[in-house]
């Protein structure tokens, strides 16, 4: 849905398209930036139980600090 309706205003494409006399569609940044902001708090935290049904990885993309974190654990590991 997302890139049938702003895929043309995002992804412009040649130089001859750009300054083409053809009408471009109204960019609403304000919705294009809700969008982002949905995207990125849905990619902002992972948490992967591995095959051996014992091991945990929790990533985080951004924390409170912009940078991104991963901490493995393991049954049996005392978390401090």
């Amino acid at each position: 849905m997302y890139h049938q309706r702003w895929g043309s205003a995002l992804h412009r494409g040649s130089l001859k398209n750009l300054i083409s006399e053809k009408r471009q569609p109204q960019v609403q940044f304000d919705e294009i930036k809700s969008w982002v902001d949905k995207i990125m708090k849905l990619l902002d935290r992972h948490i992967v139980m591995l095959r051996d049904g014992s091991t945990v990885v929790l990533c985080i993309m951004s924390n409170e600090k912009g940078v991104a974190q991963v901490a493995i654990a393991a049954a049996g590991d005392v978390l401090a």
